[in-house]
């Protein structure tokens, strides 16, 4: 069973709110039974005070009810002989101290007072379980009120936290009912700040969700429209495969059969690229870029030359690392030498290079093929987009996966004509990050 900060947070105040009532009883009482202790000292004092000192044993008492039935007075003249007892079925010994003072007397603990007067002594006594049982009394009086205040403490505090959780539950009663479909940002009018903060969150992942979906949704449709017409034309070669009358037109519509499947399962293959791209994270490393741009430029050696185009590489003497993944790496400088190759005519050169500046460290592919004309280049990150002067056929892929692969790396992609005025120059800058210092 899950929590319940709620349950949680009513508990923990009611038995915060116990302990404090309980401490604070427990002052209260104590307090209450040292104040009654103290007014029974006070009667003590003042019956004594008020105690004719020339009484004798069958003089009346006046002042009776000053007395109660648990207080004892006694008097004896300056020869220190007894002339007067309120009970003469019990007298006590005569204490010379002045002032109080407990004794114990027949197993049982008195408070006594005595006080001299013109050679008389005036003695009062008290019984202490008597005046303990009083003074609890009393104590327990004064905290009643106080007991019955707390089980409504208790009451107001499940109800105050209850009601200050209503908005939470009204919140997740409007999330419930929504559609799947319904990503519309949830309102924040009258929300505590607390609650508010969460729903800002939430909102901001909606947005992000909602972000996603359409763009999932315009891939599908893009995705769908291209690959509509390779499929036809496989259709259609396969009809004329069918329909060859000799074995040279077979052949000859086998081949182009086959160019076809090759164009259809590449233009997937980047579809999928593209998908696994689109991708918010990945998870990075520290990477040395002189490495894998080596290691890559040297696997399309081969490539080059068989387009009859010279590859070159230039490297910084220092050795460049970036905190990125290494196959999204390895994708973008793909993308981009098979771009370079393909639309650089036979006779030409591809130059890759890494540099540093103090703000950037900088990859790129300089080309000296057809180029794109500026007026698109803002244009040819999109999905399926192909530049106008581009004859050959491609997917319109390439530099949409290098821009996504290069948004996950924080890099910057940038499209500019070389400095010789033919082809085309991508850079691709990355941020200056201090790599992890290595005691190997």
């Amino acid at each position: 069973m899950r929590r319940s900060i709620q349950w949680q947070l009513i508990i923990s105040l009611s038995l915060g709110l116990l302990s404090a009532a309980g401490l604070a009883g427990w002052g209260i009482y104590a307090a209450s039974h040292q104040e009654a202790n103290k007014l029974f000292d006070y009667y003590l004092h003042q019956a004594a005070l008020f105690t004719p000192y020339h009484l004798d044993e069958d003089a009346e008492y006046s002042d009776k009810e000053l007395l109660g039935d648990d207080i004892f007075v006694e008097v004896w003249n300056p020869e220190g002989e007894l002339i007067y007892s309120s009970n003469s079925a019990f007298n006590m010994p005569r204490y010379t101290k002045l002032g109080f003072q407990n004794v114990q007397l027949a197993g049982e603990e008195w408070r006594i007072y005595t006080t001299s007067r013109r050679g008389h002594y005036v003695q009062v006594a008290q019984p202490e379980t008597k005046r303990d049982l009083l003074a609890k009394n009393l104590a327990l009086r004064s905290l009643t009120p106080f007991m019955l205040l707390i089980p409504l403490l208790l009451i107001l505090t499940g109800w105050i936290v209850r009601r200050n959780f209503m908005p939470l539950k009204q919140m997740t009663a409007a999330i419930t009912q929504r559609s799947s479909t319904d990503l519309t940002p949830i309102s924040l009018q009258d929300q505590p700040q607390e609650l508010a903060l969460i729903t800002q969150a939430l909102n901001d992942l909606l947005a992000r969700l909602e972000h996603t979906l359409k763009a999932q949704h315009t891939f599908i449709a893009d995705a769908s429209h291209e690959l509509r017409s390779p499929l036809t034309a496989l259709k259609l070669q396969i009809q004329l495969a069918e329909r060859a009358k000799n074995e040279p037109q077979r052949l000859q519509a086998i081949q182009k059969l086959r160019e076809r499947i090759e164009r259809a399962i590449y233009l997937v293959e980047q579809l999928l690229t593209l998908a696994r791209h689109d991708m918010p994270t990945v998870e990075l490393e520290w990477i040395q870029l002189n490495e894998l741009v080596t290691y890559l430029t040297e696997d399309y050696q081969t490539i080059a030359q068989n387009h009859e185009l010279a590859l070159k590489l230039e490297l910084p003497e220092q050795t460049l690392t970036v905190l990125a993944n290494e196959s999204s790496l390895a994708i973008l400088l793909k993308n981009l030498l098979d771009n370079a190759i393909k639309y650089t005519p036979a006779g030409g050169s591809i130059h890759v290079g890494l540099g540093v500046t103090p703000v950037h460290m900088e990859l790129w592919v300089e080309d000296t093929g057809i180029g794109i004309p500026e007026e698109e280049q803002a244009h040819v990150f999109e999905r399926f987009y192909r530049a106008s002067n581009h004859q050959e056929q491609g997917t319109g892929l390439g530099l949409a996966i290098v821009h996504n692969i290069a948004q996950q790396l924080e890099a910057k992609v940038l499209l500019m004509t070389p400095t010789s005025g033919k082809g085309l120059m991508v850079k691709v800058q990355f941020p200056h990050l201090l790599a992890p210092l290595s005691f190997d």
